[in-house]
């Protein structure tokens, strides 16, 4: 299953007329799909951020709640294209359930992260178990 996000990168100036208001975006899917997640992200003021290179990295993190400090899935991209992968395997022993994600950009001149995608409802829907 392919999941389309666009993040936007905060510097600080006004917001360009494309740039989305609210980069929130709900994952959902079914447990046991395996699930690849493309990200564009943009600048406010709609600079388009270029593939990973030098040192920038993307991480994503999935917990049960916002409060919680461990996590039950994190990807870290380094190089390319900004695409996570989520296998059916990594979600085996997760309960389908409302949790929360986010994806947060380091630079690769900096150790200091910003959001791409701030705290949003990340879904596993359970799926029909059919009688023989």
């Amino acid at each position: 299953m392919l999941i389309e996000l666009i993040g936007v990168l905060e510097t600080g100036g006004p917001r360009g007329a494309a740039v989305p208001t609210n980069p929130r975006s709900a994952i959902r899917f079914s447990k046991g799909t395996d699930v690849t997640i493309n990200l564009s992200a943009t600048t406010t003021d709609g600079a388009a951020l270029p593939p990973l290179s030098g040192g920038a990295k993307l991480t994503m993190t999935v917990k049960k709640n916002s409060a919680d400090t461990s996590f039950l899935i994190q990807k870290n991209v380094t190089t390319g294209a900004m695409v996570f992968t989520i296998s059916s395997a990594e979600q085996k022993n997760i309960d389908p359930g409302m949790y929360v994600y986010d994806v947060w950009y380091t630079a690769p001149t900096s150790s200091k992260r910003d959001p791409l995608i701030p705290l949003s409802p990340f879904i596993i829907e359970g799926t029909a178990t059919l009688p023989p």
